[in-house]
């Protein structure tokens, strides 16, 4: 990719309609918030990758979140977990600067998300990081084989969890939602 090429953004139609519905029934103003903060996770990802020449040329908006697309092979394991980390790196730096100048709401946003990415789940940097760790210890097979379990355990949990606090207090919407995606995302895949 020559300097003159530039990172390509698609957007899903599923992510779209997600978006809209969001924004139209978001009478907080958390949607802004929950972009600013996704921006600035995305561009430790990128930051981070073009330190390590692995060329981003594709980020994605998915149902489930945001996917860069880049050059896988200039990554090796211990690279990928620090290209990982970058995002919720950077988003937890957020959280921290804006509780500092008073932008609460700002800083709980980013926290969230930050710590959400964490989760040993596929498809989240939690996920990558559990990944490139198990496959610096096992073979890849089997580290990806341990990879799907934990993740289908946790997105089911995270599920049972949106269930749990929906039949109890009337919440968890947003857990049922994730859990759900975040199942049929990794199932999907085998």
């Amino acid at each position: 990719m020559s300097r003159a090429e530039k990172l390509r953004f698609d957007v899903s139609p599923a992510f779209a309609l997600a978006a809209a519905l969001i924004y139209l029934l978001d009478e907080q103003g958390i949607f802004a918030l929950a972009v600013i903060s996704a921006a600035v996770h995305e561009l430790g990802h990128y930051a981070t990758l073009c330190a390590f020449r692995a060329k981003p040329y594709l980020l994605r908006l998915e149902l489930t979140g945001a996917a860069m697309y880049f050059d896988e092979s200039r990554l090796n394991y211990g690279r990928e977990l620090v290209a990982a980390l970058a995002g919720p790196t950077a988003g937890l730096l957020l959280a921290f600067a804006a509780a500092f100048c008073g932008a609460h709401a700002l800083s709980g946003v980013s926290l969230v998300l930050s710590v959400f990415n964490l989760l040993p789940i596929g498809g989240l940097d939690g996920g990558r990081v559990l990944s490139a760790l198990l496959s610096m210890l096992l073979d890849h097979e089997r580290a990806q084989r341990v990879c799907f379990w934990v993740t289908v355990i946790c997105a089911a949990a995270m599920l049972s969890a949106g269930v749990y606090f929906m039949l109890c207090a009337h919440s968890g919407g947003a857990l049922i939602l994730a859990g759900a995606a975040l199942l049929i995302k990794t199932t999907g895949t085998r």
